[in-house]
């Protein structure tokens, strides 16, 4: 027996044969190895592209709520009545806390309400009561306010003495703050009333 051709001929088919070993050794591994995109249905098809974005002008627009303004309602009007009573409880509320300023001037304008609708006698008692709490707290333009309308007052009944005497201390009290304007306007009506001009109240 030939034992150096033996071995020739398997040495021949083993080499014959070592490439198919190989392929099925390679084909053995990759049937092994995970796959990286397994979740995704379609692998192969994925792709990844940046999203289109369309920007809306930078001008913003106004609803439509704004774009056309409702017409501002009219302010309703409070009746004089109205007025008197937010007036006196002004008044009031500012006697509980002593707070003159407040009682001063509120019983200015109440007496001017008063006035327009003829209760004289009524604004009168609240112009006194504007002259005892401005002099007291030292407030010569409400004082001087209150002297004017009382002078008014009295002169429409009669009593030119009473208001010289009222003009003349409104005159006073308009030249020691400097507010010559009124006081010279205040001079011109006792000029054409021929009022002394060294009248002053001794008692109120």
């Amino acid at each position: 027996m030939d034992m150096g051709g033996g071995m020739d001929a398997a040495a021949g088919t083993v080499l014959l044969g070592l490439p198919w070993l190989l392929l099925a050794l390679v084909a053995w591994r990759s049937a092994r190895r995970p796959r990286a995109f397994a979740h995704l249905e379609h692998p192969v098809s994925v792709i990844i592209s940046a999203p289109t974005v369309e920007f809306a002008s930078v001008t913003p627009q106004p609803d439509s709520a704004e774009a056309v303004s409702p017409p501002t309602p009219p302010t309703p009007l409070i009746s004089e009545a109205d007025q008197e009573g937010a007036l006196l409880l002004t008044i009031a509320a500012a006697k509980a806390v002593d707070d003159d300023a407040v009682v001063s001037s509120a019983s200015v304008e109440l007496a001017r309400l008063l006035i327009a609708r003829s209760a004289r006698q009524d604004a009168s008692q609240h112009l006194h009561a504007a002259v005892v709490a401005a002099r007291r707290s030292n407030l010569p333009g409400t004082h001087a306010a209150a002297r004017i309308e009382l002078a008014e007052l009295a002169y429409r009944d009669g009593d030119l003495t009473t208001a010289c005497e009222h003009w003349q201390m409104a005159k006073l009290m308009f030249h020691e703050t400097g507010r010559r304007t009124d006081r010279d306007r205040v001079a011109d009506v006792m000029r054409q009333h021929r009022c002394p001009t060294d009248w002053v109240l001794t008692n109120f």
